[in-house]
């Protein structure tokens, strides 16, 4: 644990979110001193001049440099390598300073928002390979996006103000915020892995602990996945069917085991098999007559719903 209190759990990724100028950057840099023999790529990588192939090679043995040139054409940035780096995009900058990252021998790896300059088309791939690079290994991700949370962190710590609020497992910080500023932080959102049983092509469906769940992913069948349920677009209906749900392709009858005021609304935990939590108004309580035991019909739209690979 350094000042901050973040804890270095070795043999995992744990992603730091938080907002801007939260500390994380800081954290990361004062990770460096102390572990000292690190891969570390900054939130601005740097490139010195020549050629982009002479730049991924740097500082690597040819077999690290092979591995980086891997790395790159995944990273669709195989014609590029004899160009001279000033031509080079932000983006394209970003991909090949990561390509050269991800293949250092060092054991623990140091990444500051190393998807902020990609592309949105390109980041689950990116995201899949920098999972699969770190995968046994001590990684340390810097990002402000949820998304990049789920789709890279075994672990979650939430940096506010300079200091770790809150950390451990993805799934466990997300669903129990320890404190009202942790979850304005990071929103109330439903965390579940699974995976992949069905593929319709625009949506695809996720076995959850026996839950099926629908929605949207660049993922296929047998796919271990995480999938993302934001809570407030979870509608809560009477479990006679009386309101349709609309186009809602996901609905689940449980019950309600948990009620608690989140500022004006309230913070509805139905069990369907799993935990999933509903942000609603006192007045939809009120209408539906919720309480603790209460039988309801959760529904959410398949668009609503994000699987990321894992």
């Amino acid at each position: 644990m350094n000042g901050a209190g973040f804890d270095l759990v070795r043999g995992v990724t744990t992603v730091v979110f938080g907002p801007n100028g939260a500390g994380k950057t800081t954290l990361l840099r004062g990770l460096v001193d102390e572990i000292g023999a690190v891969a570390y790529q900054p939130q601005q990588p740097y490139l010195f001049r020549g050629l982009l192939g002479t730049n991924l090679g740097l500082g690597l043995s040819d077999e690290q440099s092979g591995l980086a040139g891997q790395y790159a054409r995944r990273f669709g940035l195989g014609n590029l390598l004899a160009q001279p780096a000033f031509v080079a995009s932000g983006g394209e900058r970003a991909r090949l300073c990561l390509a050269r990252t991800l293949a250092r021998p060092e054991d623990v790896f140091l990444l500051d928002e190393p998807l902020a300059a990609v592309d949105l088309a390109e980041r689950p791939a990116i995201a899949a390979t920098i999972r699969h690079a770190l995968e046994g290994r001590t990684g340390v991700i810097v990002t402000h996006e949820l998304e990049q949370v789920v789709a890279l962190g075994d672990r979650l710590a939430i940096m506010i103000g300079g200091v770790v609020v809150q950390q451990g497992p993805v799934a466990e910080v997300m669903a129990q915020p320890t404190s009202e500023a942790v979850a304005r932080a990071i929103g109330v959102t439903n965390v579940y892995d699974g995976v992949v049983v069905g593929d319709e092509g625009a949506t695809s469906t996720v076995d959850a602990d026996g839950v099926q769940l629908i929605g949207s992913g660049e993922v296929r069948v047998g796919q271990d996945v995480r999938v993302l349920v934001p809570a407030e677009t979870v509608t809560l209906l009477q479990p006679d069917g009386s309101p349709t749900g609309g186009s809602a392709r996901n609905r689940w009858e449980g019950t309600v085991v948990a009620m608690e005021p989140v500022g004006r609304l309230v913070d509805v935990v139905v069990d369907i098999g799993i935990p999933l939590r509903a942000i609603v108004t006192p007045g939809s309580v009120d209408v539906l007559g919720l309480g603790v035991d209460s039988r309801v019909v959760a529904a959410v739209k398949a668009s609503s719903v994000r699987i990321v690979e894992r």
